[in-house]
């Protein structure tokens, strides 16, 4: 089958398979530029091919069946981080967990002295709380950035709007942080 073309002349359960057969693992490998995790990645393609099968017969033979389907499985993805990110509660408990902080890990011993460990828990708590009172315009882009690991390009996408925005409020959001940082 062409990368292209849907040929006319297959029924729609054949053209669905041979679709199904050449994008698959492209549509798995879309999503995980958006998901870390497997199952997230596995439940995109899924639902990118239930609405390719549920509308095949609108699809138009003329027109380019990749662009047609990374799109629908772009669409799913965005989709997918707004409900999250609406739903989501940041907690200090996913950035420590996060690679973002894996190196601290392996750089630190694995018997804190109980006076750096009493620390280490003060300032834990101090930045879970400042993350908590971010406010809810900037919170969302610094939870994609950090924890889900996305480039400011992929928030433009996921959020729909310019790079040079997401930019500005990442900007702003981490300096609000540095100043709540240093007034405690």
């Amino acid at each position: 089958m062409s990368d292209s073309v849907v040929h006319e002349n297959t029924n729609s359960d054949s053209q669905f398979a041979a679709l199904f057969g050449d994008y698959k693992d492209k549509i798995y490998r879309l999503a995980g530029k958006f998901f870390k995790n497997r199952a997230d990645r596995e439940d995109i393609v899924q639902e990118t091919f239930l609405r390719v099968y549920t509308n095949l017969h609108r699809f138009d033979n003329s027109k380019n069946a990749k662009a047609w389907i990374y799109r629908i499985g772009t669409n799913i993805c965005i989709d997918t981080l707004r409900r999250r990110t609406v739903q989501q509660h940041i907690s200090l408990t996913q950035l420590v967990e996060s690679e973002t902080y894996a190196v601290m890990d392996t750089l630190q011993s694995k018997d804190d002295i109980p006076e750096d460990a009493a620390l280490k828990n003060e300032l834990i708590i101090k930045i879970e709380r400042l993350l908590n009172e971010l406010p809810s315009k900037w919170k969302p882009f610094i939870y994609q950035h950090y924890i889900l690991e996305m480039t400011y390009e992929e928030m433009s996408i996921a959020n729909n709007i310019p790079v040079s925005t997401i930019k500005s409020r990442m900007y702003r959001a981490r300096t609000y942080l540095q100043r709540c940082m240093q007034l405690e």
